[in-house]
């Protein structure tokens, strides 16, 4: 006799059997869920994915260092879009986030895997993105030197030169010093 049959001879449903089975289920059916949703998303493409090119200058013991991280963008299962990227010049230096769409921006959290250190990038959305977009934004993360900065990002889907970075920071970022603030945004 096995234990299904043993299980429901016993004249009353048991309920030590219907709540395993109902504790199974409520760990499956979220992952299941999960799972159908990330398969129809495999069917479409968008924009977003691909190869990007993260462009900025930061600090470290020495002074004023511009850094070039390539960033992969694929679709991904616990969120809509998943990114792996690494610094061009340190490859070693490696991290793990997502994308997320805040109103008209695109965001990117990454979490780094070999330091503690987490770095949120804010872009303006563009109606189209297309292979010679350059996405002009702003980061918060920590400089080489451990110390938190901002700084002002370009986004690009290949490699510029630090010269053509260097124009696009100035036509595209501004110090409100008024206010206190970095903007991104087109010089009016």
């Amino acid at each position: 006799m096995d234990i299904i049959s043993f299980l429901f001879q016993l004249g009353s449903t048991n309920w030590l059997f219907t709540a395993f089975i109902g504790a199974v289920l409520g760990l499956l059916l979220p992952v299941v869920g999960k799972a159908i949703v990330f398969g129809f998303r495999l069917l479409s493409r968008n924009q977003i994915e691909g190869t990007w090119y993260n462009h900025f200058f930061s600090y470290d013991d020495k002074g004023t260092l511009f850094a070039i991280e390539k960033i992969e963008i694929r679709k991904g299962f616990s969120s809509k879009f998943s990114i792996a990227s690494q610094l061009v010049d340190n490859p070693t230096a490696t991290y793990l986030g997502k994308v997320k769409f805040e109103k008209n921006f695109i965001v990117l959290e990454l979490r780094a895997r070999d330091h503690d250190e987490n770095v949120y990038c804010r872009f303006p959305t563009p109606p189209i993105l297309t292979s010679d977009t350059a996405l002009v934004g702003a980061s918060l993360a920590q400089d080489f030197s451990g110390y938190a900065t901002a700084a002002v990002n370009i986004l690009a889907r290949q490699r510029l030169q630090e010269d053509r970075v260097l124009t696009l920071i100035k036509e595209r970022s501004s110090v409100d010093l008024r206010n206190r603030t970095l903007r991104v945004a087109r010089k009016q």
